[in-house]
């Protein structure tokens, strides 16, 4: 948290609001497509069987993940926990409406996790989905 503190003051940055809670509360107070990307790197693997139910990336919260971003918006994903990464693809396969693929975008910043990661032989698994445009629906029609 202080690392990314003294970045923004560092850079004067002004468009930085920094949440320090449980992502999950802001994700239910905030309106329908409102982000244009989310990253969700590394995240706690809950390794144990019976903690699995505690992982961040399921499918409720893609689904949720999914009415936030805006059209052509960006979820990107990384973990370097096998398990993990199969769960996210499935999570991430049942939305229609994410386009989604293994690669990499140029533009994906490092972070140390993924760091830590390779040196340990843990080869990092990286995946990126693109919100598909809403029906647009004539007013008055349901």
């Amino acid at each position: 948290m202080a690392g990314l503190l003294d970045l923004v003051e560092r850079h004067g940055l002004a468009n930085v609001r920094i949440f320090d809670a449980d992502v999950r509360v802001l994700l239910e107070a905030l309106p329908p497509a409102c982000l244009e990307r989310i990253f969700v790197l590394f995240p706690d693997p809950w390794p144990k069987a019976r903690h699995r139910k505690r992982r961040f990336i399921n499918q409720a919260s893609v689904a949720r993940i999914c009415d936030l971003l805006v059209d052509a918006g960006e979820l990107r994903l990384a973990t370097d926990i096998e398990d993990y990464a199969l769960d996210m693809e499935q999570a991430l396969e049942s939305r229609e409406e994410l386009q989604w693929s293994h690669h990499r975008p140029s533009d994906w910043p490092p972070t140390r996790y993924e760091t830590k990661a390779r040196a340990a032989g843990r080869e990092p698994v990286f995946l990126a989905g693109v919100r598909r445009r809403r029906a647009i629906t004539a007013p008055g029609s349901r």
